[in-house]
């Protein structure tokens, strides 16, 4: 109940920060950058973000098959955009995601502990992504104060930077010193399945171990896609900006993305247009980018829909409809 509460008290926030942009923009100038990007430029925007996903599917599956678990790409392209689909559209029900690929493929370990490592798996590729996505907001962050000029308007932006490099430092120093992460919020035994999650988790951050070095560049080359991607995107919108403009870009799309409202409506909109601003691109400009990069991830998002659609029926076929198979045979 609390979960749905919250959704419904992010989802008006983001209405209102929408609707707030709304009446300070140029709609007519929005309508003209709207029109600059060619259908050509939007297709290979589109094949650079699933360019993205297949990046991020690889690196799930290296995670897998360091556990034991050997899946083609074929086989777990749809569940990751599934999983994509339910973290986009529903981020108040954090781990959504995670919790369902663990689950799906926990149904094809071939040893009872398979959850945790499965559960494992899901959330060690979350992870990385929130560590790459944590150094680009605080290099993002660092340069814009550096290219746009630091103000005492900027100071919230400069301790939320602070607050989450500090939090990213604590958090690899948890990971990398075999600590309990767990433990700093509850307590829990050593039969506990989160325990034992965490274990598992914890085994796979080895400097050494060549499964983390892999991931590691994986996951590089997923971030420098997502940063090309929004390059261009700004170039195609007729505005031209350096790399380490580009950065900033990257870092702050991350950071509002990050806001818990379905399909960032409202959060990414507003933030990208004052990023923008003060970045000298426009307001209008920074309202487009952030509307077509929403409008490809709903694509990819009810691509993914189709997918957790079929997942679901098959869960049923192959679970429910058995049971009740059983029980007319009895």
């Amino acid at each position: 109940m609390k979960k749905i509460f919250f959704s419904l008290i992010f989802s008006f926030l983001g209405i209102v920060l929408f609707f707030w942009l709304f009446n300070r923009v140029e709609w007519q100038m929005v309508k003209n950058i709207f029109l600059r990007l060619s259908v050509i430029e939007g297709i290979f925007l589109l094949v650079l973000t699933a360019l993205g996903m297949l990046l991020g599917t690889l690196r799930w599956k290296e995670i897998l098959k360091s556990k034991g678990y050997h899946f083609s790409l074929k086989e777990l392209y749809g569940h990751y955009l599934a999983a994509s689909a339910i973290t986009y559209l529903t981020p108040m029900f954090v781990f959504g995601g995670e919790i369902f690929r663990g689950y799906v493929f926990n149904t094809k370990g071939e040893n009872p502990t398979s959850l945790e490592k499965a559960m494992a798996a899901s959330f060690t590729d979350t992870i990385f992504e929130c560590i790459f996505g944590c150094a680009a907001i605080c290099l993002g962050a660092i340069l814009f104060f550096f290219t746009a000029g630091f103000t005492l308007g900027d100071s919230q932006t400069m301790v939320l930077t602070i607050s989450l490099l500090l939090a990213g430092g604590i958090f690899c120093f948890f990971i990398f010193k075999k600590k309990s992460i767990i433990k700093i919020f509850l307590k829990v035994d050593e039969q506990n399945r989160g325990r034992r999650v965490e274990k598992e988790i914890l085994s796979f951050f080895k400097i050494k171990n060549r499964s983390f070095q892999k991931v590691f560049l994986i996951s590089f080359f997923k971030t420098s896609v997502r940063f090309f991607q929004y390059w261009l995107l700004v170039d195609f919108l007729g505005k031209s900006i350096s790399l380490l403009t580009a950065i900033s870009v990257l870092g702050f799309s991350i950071l509002f993305m990050g806001v818990p409202i379905s399909a960032d409506f409202g959060s990414h909109d507003l933030g990208s247009a004052v990023l923008f601003g003060k970045l000298g691109l426009g307001l209008e400009v920074g309202a487009v980018f952030a509307s077509i990069v929403r409008g490809i991830n709903l694509i990819l998002a009810i691509i993914g829909l189709l997918f957790l659609s079929k997942f679901g029926i098959e869960f049923l076929q192959n679970n429910l409809l058995k049971k009740i198979k059983r029980l007319f045979q009895k």
